[in-house]
């Protein structure tokens, strides 16, 4: 009876999973770019870091395909030696991009959130949010590259003289970096909270809002059941075998993360969508601005300090703003924050009048 088991492949769940995921990932983010374009393309930072995101998830997705073909999903008795070795270099490169790719993730909900509200101690969170994961991203580029010295030697263990960090020390770098994923993830789902709770809204349409906001809390138990499996990679000497179940997390954590930070930026998509389908009634809109219900942190700016006379001009003008992030998908009509806790609640107006300063 041979002490080695048998020679299969768990390839197959890895690709099936992964990239049907990632053909749903890449139609979320096509519609996020397409809301953010109507009526006008304006991007804010939070789409940029989501577009850095999902380019380094896609590059990932492109190196998928030859560390399989190198014998990813298999036992490593079975590879040979040169196969092994290009498996795990490439293995490396995904690890750099992975820890950027979740970074931005996170960084991108932190710029959404600071499209809804301005007050300072607010703005001084988040930004401190957003430091901390790119700190959190060069420091685990940086472990990844002094764990061996020399650094070839994390997937050639035939250079001689190599010194590698223990298995320890590996799995403290991974469960660090998990802490604060789940961490922010779990702080990151409870904000929508502080201001949901304001809306002159439906209490139906407040509780889809908190559903679409704590989608990352899915991401966040494959973040959890990733970190599970980190005690166990290593210690047989299987990588390629062992390694799968990481490598199925790694990508459902990230993609996950992905969607849940794009979907709130759909809901006018999803209302339309529903609306189309009978499954929700509209709501009549008699303003002049019938195809948004949203309107922009900049333009509520204007509307303050008077610099719009009419309340059909406000409404029609909305539509060609310029100079401001779009905010059509994330808040409703009735409250956004202006800062230093002010904010200007709006209601529909049936009759055009005149605005005084």
């Amino acid at each position: 009876m041979s002490p080695h088991p048998p020679d299969e492949t768990r390839a197959p769940t890895l690709l099936a999973v992964t990239w049907t995921l990632y053909i749903f990932v890449s139609a979320v983010f096509g519609l996020r770019i397409y809301a953010r374009s109507r009526p006008t393309t304006v991007l804010g930072w939070d789409d940029i870091a989501m577009t850095v995101a999902f380019l380094a998830l896609s590059i990932q997705m492109g190196l998928l395909i030859p560390r399989v073909n190198y014998g990813l999903g298999h036992h490593n008795y079975y590879i040979p030696p040169e196969n092994r070795k290009e498996a795990m270099r490439l293995l490396f490169i995904t690890q750099l991009l992975w820890i950027w790719a979740i970074a931005m993730c996170k960084i991108s909900v932190a710029f959404m959130f600071l499209r809804i509200k301005r007050e300072k101690r607010w703005l001084i969170f988040l930004y401190l949010s957003i430091l901390l994961q790119v700190a959190t991203a060069i420091a685990s580029n940086v472990a990844q590259f002094v764990r061996c010295q020399p650094v070839a030697a994390q997937w050639d263990p035939t250079i001689a003289g190599a010194k590698c960090w223990g298995l320890t020390g590996t799995q403290a770098n991974v469960y660090v970096n998990s802490a604060i994923v789940i961490v922010t993830d779990f702080i990151f789902s409870c904000l929508p909270i502080t201001f949901i709770r304001k809306i002159n809204r439906p209490m139906r349409e407040k509780i889809v809002l908190c559903i679409l906001m704590r989608l990352s809390l899915v991401a966040t138990s494959a973040s959890i059941a990733k970190t599970m499996c980190i005690k166990n990679f290593g210690k047989t000497g299987d990588t390629l075998w062992v390694g799968i179940d990481i490598a199925i997390l790694s990508f459902v954590e990230l993609q996950l993360g992905i969607i849940a930070a794009s979907v709130p930026c759909l809901k006018s998509i999803i209302e339309r969508s529903l609306n189309h389908l009978g499954l929700i009634s509209s709501i009549p809109n008699t303003t002049s601005h019938a195809e948004t219900d949203y309107m922009t942190h900049h333009s509520l700016k204007r509307l303050k300090m008077g610099s719009l006379r009419r309340i059909s001009q406000i409404y029609t003008r909305q539509e060609r703003v310029g100079d401001g992030p779009s905010e059509e998908n994330i808040l409703p009509l009735e409250l956004t924050e202006l800062g230093e806790g002010k904010s200007v609640r709006t209601t529909e107006i049936r009759k055009e009048g005149e605005l005084k300063d």
